[in-house]
């Protein structure tokens, strides 16, 4: 992988973009992958034939959530990459998570609970048309530093394995975000922020990385600068996302693209345009949010119809394992076929505090880490 030194002067190699790996290193990737899910199955159950059969099962169970064949994988900094939400392998994040799903299909009593989003802050420089946060955006915070300590080390006891530092965007608290990375730098978990890359920079991008940040989601709506910059409610908020890209993969950082697919925008020649984008960015990964109707979109008509949904599941699948573009996530695809993870793989906590099953079902938050466990389940108020 090509490396260049830091463009802010640090007199350190970085790494550039994730890169895909051939078929070979994929078969082998894939070998590796099955006899470590071997040996946790045989530990499980202490017969070779039950964890066979176990191990046989969990793959078939992989396979239909993901969608698709495991067709693609990425190599950033020693590990790979195939799922955005799920840590890079082999890795201590990786194996807690695994040991997680392995033992709920077991049946040995765990918690569910692999990620989390943490709104860190309220602080936010853009007018976002879609923002879930709206009525705390630029409040006082609630959360600090401390408090913010005290939920991570919540989320870690139930062995989370990946934490997404959100808002807000986490880069208006700059100093806080770095000190919470450095605090949990060794622990077994991944930790990703959400940003609107406006803030962003080289300088930033090397201290983000140096202090234990893995990944970075840029939020980019359109492929159009000036209509990502009209949903933004910011000119210049486009551009600031294609350099953060650039800043990310030269400090070493994985990127991200996410995208709130908005009734105007799904047609298959609109995300046609946008997975081009995507692809020209060297970018490995980019998640679809369908818009609801909360936060700023409260009381709007802003969900999806069926065509709009079935246009997004169509390309979606029609793009699934395809070698030569990003690889997609669509969470209300699964949520669709599977049922709602909120409140049970997945948690978000908002900026006071307050546990909810995700940031779109808020309307009961719940204080009490456990609490929100048991009840988020019953919480959601938007159906697939």
């Amino acid at each position: 992988m090509a490396t260049r030194k830091h463009p802010g002067g640090f007199g350190k190699q970085v790494k550039m973009h994730a890169k895909r790996i051939n078929n070979l290193a994929l078969f082998v990737l894939k070998l590796r992958l099955l006899l470590n899910i071997y040996g946790m199955n045989l530990r499980f159950s202490r017969h070779p034939l039950i964890a066979a059969q176990q191990t046989a099962l969990f793959i078939h169970n992989m396979r239909i959530r993901a969608h698709a064949p495991f067709r693609n994988a990425y190599k950033f900094d020693r590990l790979y990459y195939w799922d955005l939400n799920i840590p890079g392998y082999p890795s201590s994040a990786f194996y807690q998570v695994l040991e997680k799903e392995i033992a709920v299909q077991h049946g040995f009593p765990t918690s569910p609970l692999v990620m989390a989003i943490v709104a860190m802050t309220k602080k936010c420089g853009l007018n976002c048309e879609h923002c879930f946060e709206w009525d705390a955006i630029n409040q006082k915070e609630q959360l600090q530093f401390p408090d913010l300590v005290d939920i991570i080390e919540e989320l870690l006891s139930r062995k989370v394995g990946q934490i997404i530092l959100s808002g807000g965007d986490p880069l208006n608290r700059f100093p806080v975000l770095l000190r919470l990375l450095e605090t949990f730098k060794d622990r077994p978990v991944e930790f990703w922020i959400n940003t609107t890359g406006y803030i962003f920079s080289p300088e930033k991008a090397y201290q983000l990385k140096q202090a234990g940040l893995r990944g970075v989601v840029f939020s980019l709506d359109h492929y159009i600068p000036q209509l990502h910059d009209k949903f933004r409610g910011v000119n210049g908020s486009f551009d600031k996302v294609l350099a953060g890209v650039t800043f990310a993969e030269r400090a070493g950082l994985i990127s991200a693209l996410s995208l709130c697919a908005t009734k105007e925008f799904v047609s298959f020649p609109n995300l046609q345009q946008y997975i081009s984008l995507a692809g020209s960015l060297a970018v490995p990964f980019i998640q679809i949010l369908e818009p609801k109707p909360a936060g700023r979109y409260a009381n709007v008509p802003v969900q999806l119809n069926t065509n709009e949904k079935e246009i997004l599941a169509k390309f979606f699948e029609e793009t699934a394992g395809l070698k030569d573009v990003p690889t997609i996530s669509y969470p209300d695809f699964n949520k669709r076929r599977f049922g709602c993870i909120g409140g049970k793989k997945y948690l978000y906590v908002d900026t006071d505090g307050n546990f909810n099953p995700c940031p779109f079902c808020s309307s009961k938050p719940v204080k009490e880490f456990a609490s929100t466990i048991n009840e988020a389940a019953n919480q959601c108020g938007f159906p697939g």
